[in-house]
């Protein structure tokens, strides 16, 4: 399996590197011609919004409305500065792979085609999903430890194997996947503070599953004092 793991791994680093260099002319609008450019492992395309389903594979669960608006007001302005990812379907339609923000934000705008990469078929999307969210830094500790254990289910995956899949080491592999452990309350109140992904690895080594609890809440504690701290400092008048 590693050997054709890393066939794999290659095609996905070549499909996502050809999306990174593909740009869209001066000035950022290709109108509605449909250009198309062929490459190793995927083609270039403008394609009709409409024929894009939805990724079933999407690791990131929270989409954030002021970060959607924002990218919705720079295409308008610049234009889609990089294409978004697609896999062809057997009914003639395609899959999304990657760039969902930016098909939501070009379908929010009116747009009537989007600049794709086209993989092919044999490319794994769920695959080119992870990668090509971990490369952005787009998604959070818990929507990271998901994709791996997704991947490792559903393709018998071991930790070297994800490792050499996403480019990180087998520790890291191990360390994003022990916040599966950790309980349903962390996960939900982490969405709203964001505390560092160091505190959440550390409380998943605790092995009490009441003493992980009482951690976070200490943790929760001490992000809130330095906060406090933070804006009183704000406050306080210049002494010059």
């Amino acid at each position: 399996m590693a050997r054709k793991l890393a066939r794999t791994n290659t095609g996905l680093v070549d499909a996502l590197q050809q999306s990174r260099e593909t740009r869209s002319p001066a000035g950022g609008d290709w109108g509605n011609i449909p250009v198309t450019v062929t490459a190793k492992n995927a083609r270039i395309a403008h394609l009709d919004i409409g024929a894009i389903g939805p990724n079933p594979d999407q690791p990131r669960r929270r989409f954030d409305a002021a970060d959607l608006e924002s990218l919705r007001e720079s295409i308008a302005r610049h234009g889609l500065l990089e294409p978004i990812g697609v896999k062809p379907l057997p009914n003639g339609l395609y899959q999304l792979a990657y760039g969902e923000r930016r098909l939501r934000a070009a379908r929010a705008l009116g747009h009537s085609t989007i600049a794709c990469v086209c993989l092919d078929a044999d490319v794994p999307a769920d695959e080119i999903t992870v990668i090509e969210n971990l490369q952005r830094v787009d998604l959070d500790p818990f929507e990271e430890a998901d994709a791996y254990a997704r991947l490792a289910e559903r393709r018998g995956y071991s930790y070297g194997e994800l490792a050499a899949l996403v480019g990180r080491s087998k520790s890291e592999i191990g360390r994003a996947m022990s916040l599966l452990k950790l309980p349903p309350r962390i996960r939900d109140e982490y969405a709203e503070l964001r505390l560092p992904r160091s505190t959440l690895h550390a409380i998943a080594m605790i092995k009490d599953a009441d003493e992980r609890l009482r951690a976070w809440d200490r943790a929760k504690a001490g992000a809130a004092a330095t906060e406090d701290e933070a804006a009183g400092a704000e406050a306080a008048p210049s002494s010059g």
